[in-house]
């Protein structure tokens, strides 16, 4: 098996990897940052939260470290991806481990994932980057779209607001689809 201080080492390059590589950004995000993002929404709002769920947000985007971060516009616009990503992943363990969660926590987590994109762009477009205002619209419209945690509403609804202080409004129909 592989000895302890690799495998330490490579969930350490895995959290280490770039996010929004093809986004003009000021600043650089980490999986490790995104997944410290995630934990921390669902635990504001799920406190009970699984080991199963938490394992499972821990290790949803480790194996980037092999394939990158694929931007989800292309995901959309070349269905096929999708299964084919979820294939080689399946093959990347230790950084990939089937984690057995529930509906529910697989809604919980699909909307953390959303939400702390929406709140990291929300930052930059405060920074004066114009250029992640289509992806606060649509990462939005995404989660307004999709079923949402029951507990997740009264932050949801606060952050849309929040978006609308700054001209942004949720996307919907073909706008979701755009790749920018």
């Amino acid at each position: 098996g592989m000895k302890a201080l690799a495998e330490a080492t490579l969930y350490r390059d895995a959290g280490a990897v770039q996010r929004y590589h093809v986004k003009r950004t000021h600043r650089n995000q980490t999986i490790a940052e995104h997944t410290f993002g995630m934990l921390m929404l669902i635990k504001q709002v799920n406190p009970l939260c699984t080991k199963n769920l938490m394992n499972a947000v821990l290790h949803h985007d480790l194996p980037e470290l092999f394939t990158g971060d694929i931007p989800a516009p292309i995901k959309r616009v070349h269905p096929e991806l999708g299964p084919l990503m979820d294939s080689i992943e399946e093959d990347l363990a230790p950084l990939f481990q089937d984690f057995q969660i529930t509906v529910p926590e697989a809604i919980l987590l699909k909307w953390a994932d959303r939400m702390e994109l929406v709140l990291w762009c929300l930052e930059e477009v405060r920074l004066g980057n114009s250029y992640c205002r289509p992806t606060v619209a649509r990462g939005l419209g995404w989660i307004l779209m999709a079923k949402m945690p029951d507990n997740a509403q009264e932050l949801t609804a606060e952050v849309v607001a929040d978006a609308w202080t700054l001209g942004i409004a949720p996307a919907t129909g073909a706008e979701l689809e755009m790749n920018a």
